[in-house]
């Protein structure tokens, strides 16, 4: 059972200098509201509102995304076309792994094999540093590179990527993982590509932070270098976005 408030927390860990420095920054505004009065006062207060209203929005956000909205119930997976008992399944994750074992228990008879592609050379954001720590590896992770995936052409049922394939900051590393991805794709084979985009409604709720994530054109330059087509685009929240792909369209 997932600890109800385990997305929250993991956020505020994950990205806890920010967050120090809101709170401090907070702290010193409602301190200075002693020294100041009249309009000075005042603009003291708006900057204090400035401050703790996007954290308390961005939080909030997070709380329901990771922790309401049932994501981490998969069971959507089976409406976009996951069957029962698929044969051969990859997840990748980035070193923090949340997906596998909800994996394995909705489908109980795939074979799942387990990627970690991250590189600490290339992949250099500290949050996701601090993710690995705290989220123990899979005990069958395999660590490989983005270059090069050790699975036969044409082989695989479904790739899963549960908010990891954002990491890869570099465009060329990023369409040639793609590349890869579609070269061990089995006709009829799908690719579920689980992410925030960077976009108006991400925009509100986490201002900056947004700037973490990719923008669907972005995406949609990376699927179309490598030659696959979305079948479905499907917004499993206000803030998440799958992206269903294949080598063909769905009929």
């Amino acid at each position: 059972m997932r600890p109800r408030y385990q997305g929250l927390i993991n956020v505020v860990s994950f990205n806890r200098g920010y967050y120090a420095l809101a709170l401090l920054l907070a702290i010193a505004l409602v301190a200075l509201t002693v020294y100041f009065s009249g309009r000075m006062q005042i603009a003291v207060f708006v900057g204090f509102l400035l401050v703790v209203l996007p954290v308390v929005i961005s939080l909030s956000v997070s709380h329901y995304v990771y922790d309401r909205s049932g994501l981490y119930d998969l069971s959507w997976l089976h409406e976009v076309g996951f069957p029962q008992d698929p044969c051969y399944m990859i997840n990748l994750n980035a070193g923090f792994d949340e997906s596998s074992l909800l994996l394995e228990a909705q489908f109980p008879r795939a074979h799942v094999e387990i990627y970690d592609f991250y590189n600490p050379q290339r992949h250099t954001e500290v949050s996701i540093k601090r993710a690995r720590v705290a989220c123990p590896p899979h005990p069958r992770s395999r660590h490989i590179s983005t270059d090069s995936l050790p699975v036969l052409s044409g082989t695989v049922d479904f790739v899963f990527a549960f908010f990891s394939l954002h990491e890869i900051r570099n465009e060329s590393e990023r369409q040639r993982f793609f590349v890869e991805l579609a070269r061990v794709l089995r006709p009829g084979g799908k690719i579920v590509l689980v992410e925030h985009l960077r976009d108006f409604t991400n925009g509100l709720a986490y201002t900056i932070g947004s700037f973490h994530f990719l923008s669907e054109r972005t995406w949609l330059k990376a699927f179309e270098g490598a030659e696959l087509l979305i079948q479905e685009t499907r917004k499993l929240n206000p803030f998440l976005a799958a992206f269903i792909l294949a080598h063909d369209r769905a009929d």
